[in-house]
């Protein structure tokens, strides 16, 4: 399968591998780098493509896919007026789960934070088969090295863990009377 095969309605437990509810603690994306965000209007979707290789807290997989859908709202924040090749690393992160998932990822190199609710959020790890260990230089490599030592949507996946998080559903309001205080 491909990662963009996610992005399409995937349901974790038909792709394959083992639940683990870790990938949705505080901080499990801690030294994650971000590598790209697709944004589906359509759906009201959001992807981040991250690639694991310096994680300090997954180590299974090289490559993850974080896809928030029913998305109520997005606030994407990066300083500075020039976009440049570099490893938009992850400092911090967190998924609370209430009558919307609230997820919010912070970087370094550059800074830039990424926030936004959603009504689920599923969240994958797994590998590219051939994938280097290490992540490329991005200052550094020609651009046909970083491109071909950096995950994309249209690389093979093989799915390692997944985790799933489903917003609680809003009380139904009680027909013909005012909710006590």
């Amino acid at each position: 399968m491909k990662i963009r095969d996610l992005l399409v309605g995937a349901q974790p437990k038909s792709v394959g591998g083992v639940e683990d509810g870790y990938l949705l603690e505080e901080d499990s994306l801690q030294e994650v780098e971000l590598v790209d965000v697709w944004v589906d209007t359509t759906w009201a979707s959001v992807a981040l493509l991250v690639d694991l290789r310096g994680a300090l807290q997954l180590d299974e997989g090289n490559v993850g896919v974080v896809l928030l859908s029913g998305i109520r709202d997005l606030n994407w924040r990066f300083p500075g007026e020039q976009w440049v090749p570099m490893a938009r690393t992850i400092i911090d992160s967190s998924f609370e789960v209430g009558t919307s998932i609230t997820a919010s990822v912070g970087m370094t190199a550059g800074g830039g934070t990424i926030g936004l609710r959603a009504r689920r959020c599923s969240i994958w790890t797994g590998d590219i088969p051939g994938m280097s260990e290490a992540p490329p230089n991005y200052v550094e490599d020609p651009r046909d090295a970083v491109d071909r030592e950096t995950p994309a949507w249209d690389s093979e996946f093989v799915p390692l863990r997944w985790a799933v998080a489903v917003a609680l559903t809003d009380p139904a309001p009680t027909a013909g009377r005012v909710p006590s205080e």
